[in-house]
């Protein structure tokens, strides 16, 4: 599943009795070109020999395996044994615990949740969350964003700087890393899943997976106008879109959602059903077999 790996595909192919499948779970050409480690000058040079070297060494594998029908595009007319597989959730692991649960009920008892789960950056809308808040807290002044994740320390330093510009101290918690078990517990006391990306080149690619996450803890998602996550919300009705990167349209479906108990219990129900019925792992376990037995 890493990219780095890719190059020793060749030599495993001719030097072993072995089925090699090369798994692809993201956008690489497009990671390369939001990459904030790599020079701008670089990237389009770099984005362009990932391309070609993932093109090149995919046709010493006997199976491909991609995240999402847009990745399997660009391999099969190279390689015509491409499987989408989604990375759906198991549902066994979006149950809340309820001890566990109820404390986290008690100890939000007088907030207003909303969260955030997943890798933090600018490109993923972690600034766009931030400078939302102000204009939530207007209407929503118990209004609390967690979030769970570990915040890099340059943006952390400039967290801090709008929490305190805007006096948010008590309206947001970085929870840092969280074990995967526990994550449920904490989506299930919210009342809204926040997938904010910016519009890249990849986030236009790549299935965001929290998506489904909130939505099989019967939490309505408010996603980015991107289509991996319009087409999702749209078909099932468990979110709604705003406009990225407007801060205007985050905070005012925020509080739309919110102010709404009818809608959001809907939008609870259909978002959890769909997810509990379509999206998820059982649904895509087979297909994985099925790639093994035919190897």
């Amino acid at each position: 599943r890493s990219y780095e790996l890719i190059f020793i595909i060749p030599i495993i192919r001719s030097f072993l009795n072995c089925k090699v499948i090369y798994d692809i779970h993201e956008a690489y050409p497009e990671m390369v070109l939001q990459s904030s480690k790599i020079p701008t000058f670089m990237k389009p040079h770099l984005s362009k020999l990932v391309y070609l070297s993932e093109k090149l060494v995919s046709q010493f594998t006997h199976h491909l395996i991609t995240a999402d029908n847009n990745i399997a595009k660009k391999f099969d007319r190279l390689n015509k044994k491409v499987t989408t597989i989604y990375n759906y959730p198991v549902l066994t692991m979006y149950k809340p615990q309820k001890r566990k649960f109820e404390r986290l009920k008690k100890q939000y008892l007088n907030k207003t949740p909303i969260i955030y789960v997943g890798s933090i950056g600018v490109d993923r809308g972690f600034l766009l969350m931030l400078n939302a808040l102000p204009i939530i807290k207007k209407k929503i002044q118990n209004i609390i964003l967690l979030v769970i994740g570990e915040v890099p320390k340059e943006l952390l330093n400039i967290a801090k700087e709008i929490i305190i510009k805007n006096s948010l101290a008590k309206n947001i918690e970085f929870l840092g890393w969280i074990p995967h078990e526990n994550i449920s517990n904490y989506i299930a006391i919210s009342k809204l899943g926040l997938v904010p990306f910016l519009p890249t080149e990849k986030y236009s690619l790549n299935i965001p997976i929290k998506q489904f996450e909130y939505m099989a803890c019967g939490v309505p998602v408010l996603g980015a106008n991107l289509k991996p996550i319009e087409t999702f919300l749209n078909y099932s009705g468990g979110g709604k879109i705003f406009n990225s990167p407007s801060i205007n349209s985050l905070s005012t479906e925020t509080i739309n959602i919110l102010s709404d108990p009818l809608k959001w219990e809907l939008m609870s129900e259909l978002g959890k059903k769909t997810v509990h019925d379509k999206w998820n792992w059982s649904k895509m376990e087979f297909r994985l077999y099925k790639v093994y037995e035919n190897l």
